[in-house]
């Protein structure tokens, strides 16, 4: 009773393999990538199905990227990437699975939309070039800050800003 579902695993795996095979194949220069998990280990290869022979084959949680470097760099070497993206690999495989150690992760938060134009860093510095106020001898980044909320530019706007956006186009208020 044994052998027969053992045959009977066998022959599946024989038909997803040839099923897999037909579909996905690598060459030297870009390598199939076959990763197979047991509880304990996983194992990654590095296939060039065209010539037929395994580019490289790293066994990530029994030797460990780390303690075995060569193998690390042949791996980092064939995929194309560095050893610490490898080894982030693994950890987010140990930690999370497959699906995650191979695909990006996704933002959690939207990018941020830009307050400050150009339109607003031209009017800064046309502010800034202007002659100082009354009893001032040159311009300071807070009365900048003060003056552009009062000229109705922006409806808020902090002193640092104001700093960022002088020193990128290196203008010196003194």
């Amino acid at each position: 009773m044994l052998k027969s579902i053992q045959k009977r695993k066998n022959k599946l795996r024989a038909q997803r393999k040839a099923r897999v095979r037909g579909k996905i194949f690598g060459t030297e220069i870009l390598p199939r990538l076959t990763v197979f998990k047991s509880n304990k280990h996983f194992y990654a290869q590095a296939i060039d199905d065209v010539a037929g022979v395994t580019l490289v084959a790293a066994d990530g949680c029994a030797m460990g990227l780390k303690a075995n470097k060569e193998a690390a760099v042949k791996v980092a070497e064939a995929l194309g990437v560095t050893t610490r993206t490898l080894e982030h690999m693994k950890k987010r495989f140990v930690e999370d699975g497959i699906d995650f150690a191979i695909q990006r992760k996704k933002r959690e938060k939207p990018p941020t939309a830009k307050i400050f134009d150009g339109e607003f860093e031209a009017k800064l510095i046309a502010l800034a070039c202007t002659e100082a106020p009354e009893g001032r001898n040159r311009w300071t980044v807070r009365l900048l800050a003060d003056k552009i909320v009062e000229l109705e530019i922006a409806p808020t706007v902090s002193f640092m800003t104001v700093h960022n956006v002088l020193k990128k186009t290196n203008l010196s208020l003194t």
